[in-house]
């Protein structure tokens, strides 16, 4: 609703992807598992990571979003000129 609905495809596909991670990295993120007596068992900034990833998928849709722009803008004809010199 808020986009173009050209855009509509990759927005759903970008949102598709960052849904796919939370879901495999919320328990990390969480600290599931983590115990106090084994530091090793999680030892990894997992938010950080996450919002990394976030940033990495939605970068890409934005790269996709200017090539795809740009594609269209080099298909279009060039703007019809008038032939009458004198205006």
């Amino acid at each position: 609703r808020f986009a173009p609905p050209r855009l509509h495809t990759l927005i759903r596909a970008a949102l598709i992807v960052t849904l796919a991670v939370t879901v495999v990295a919320f328990p990390l993120v969480l600290g599931r598992g983590r115990s106090a007596d084994n530091p090793s068992l999680l030892p990894l900034h997992y938010g950080r990571g996450l919002l990394e990833i976030y940033g990495i998928i939605w970068a890409t849709a934005g790269a996709a979003l200017l090539m795809r722009s740009w594609r269209e803008r080099r298909r279009r004809p060039p703007p019809v000129r008038d032939s009458n010199p004198e205006d």
